[in-house]
């Protein structure tokens, strides 16, 4: 993605980035078959807030609970995003780990989703609005989701 971004090779981007985390100047996290780069000093929770929201289906699982009524089912986000049952059920497993999202019971006995604190959430959507490039990126990647 840096390579990309920067329009430099992939070896520029590796000795820069060996160089900066040398120096304790950034922060390597390697999971999922990932490599995340974060600022000395963050907390491990924002690096947990700032992976999850690295998905743009995990975004827009967000910004519909954001922008939607209070309290949706899985459902209602599946059919409003054109997502799969699935797709959308692992967003929000992932938005509620990180602590964006709570699961909670109607009166009726349905299992809903609501944004625990809408306004964090919507700082949080800002500063992760992607560049064009990353969106079209985005979009291709969800085109194989079926």
């Amino acid at each position: 993605m840096l390579q990309r971004l920067l329009g430099v090779s992939f070896t520029t981007v590796r000795f820069h980035v060996d160089h900066l985390e040398k120096n304790g100047e950034i922060v390597r996290s390697r999971e999922y078959g990932y490599s995340r780069l974060f600022p000395t000093g963050m907390t491990d929770d924002m690096k947990a807030v700032c992976a999850c929201l690295q998905n743009g289906t995990s975004r827009k699982v967000l910004q519909a609970l954001v922008d939607g009524p209070q309290y949706l089912m899985q459902t209602d986000l599946s059919e409003a995003l054109r997502l799969s049952k699935s797709t959308t059920s692992e967003c929000i497993v992932s938005l509620t780990r990180v602590d964006l999202v709570e699961r909670r019971f109607a009166p009726d006995g349905r299992v809903v989703y609501d944004v625990k604190d809408r306004q964090r959430a919507a700082q949080f959507l800002a500063v992760f609005s992607r560049n064009p490039l990353d969106v079209a990126s985005d979009d291709l990647i969800d085109l194989w989701d079926i």
